[in-house]
This record gives structure tokens, C-alpha cells and sequence, in this order.
């Protein structure tokens, strides 16, 4: 299971059930500094964001939209170069 909802696991547990949650792959040392420091980058636009708001200021608040689709885009990008880069070793 890659990606799961509470709608996805609460089920299960309501009957008994049991789903083993398995690493699709091993990942590196890239993806662990790529996760860390794009997930520092977009925490940092979130705080801006809340800072912006709470000051009565403009929030831009499509500036964060644009950040989260970046991340998810470089995100899966270290996910692959990692992968293929382990894979090639």
C-alpha cells in the first residue's frame, strides 16, 4: 500500500483485519536529504504564509499552491534518481 486514508485503515480494524504496510523501495541518502531540506523549504512558505495572514498582509496565497506542486514534482524526482541510482550500483 502506498498511500493510505483513514478510510483505508480504520475498516480493517473495525472487522479484525490486518494489512502489513511494505516499503515499495529502499531509498537512499539522496531522497533522505532531498525530503529534509525541500520539506524545511515548504515549511518555511507555510509559516510565511501564516505570518502573512495573521499581519493582515496579502497571504499569496497561491505562492504555496506553486511551492507544494514543486515539491511534489522534485519530491518524486529524488524518489527516482534514487531509486535508479541504487538500482545501477
Amino acid at each position: 500500500m502506498a498511500d493510505a486514508a483513514m478510510n483505508d485503515l480504520i475498516r480493517p480494524a473495525l472487522y479484525g483485519g490486518y494489512h502489513e504496510i511494505v516499503p515499495v523501495a529502499r531509498m537512499g541518502l539522496l531522497y533522505a536529504v532531498s525530503a529534509t531540506l525541500l520539506g524545511a523549504l515548504f515549511l518555511r512558505e507555510v509559516l510565511a504564509l501564516r505570518r502573512r495572514v495573521l499581519a493582515d498582509a496579502d497571504p499569496r496565497s497561491m505562492r504555496l499552491f506553486h511551492w507544494s506542486i514543486s515539491y511534489l514534482s522534485l519530491l518524486s524526482l529524488a524518489v527516482i534518481v534514487d531509486v535508479v541510482a541504487h538500482i545501477a550500483l
